[in-house]
């Protein structure tokens, strides 16, 4: 499906944040919508 890879890479970058947010180290995401 052409919508996994970005979906995985959302995914990723979402425990990425969490990791660090985790370890009182800052993060920020931008979550952008799909386009058709």
């Amino acid at each position: 499906p052409p919508r996994l890879a970005p979906a995985t890479a959302a995914a990723w970058l979402d425990a990425f944040a969490a990791w660090r947010r985790a370890r009182g180290l800052p993060a920020t995401l931008v979550h952008w919508p799909t386009l058709p």
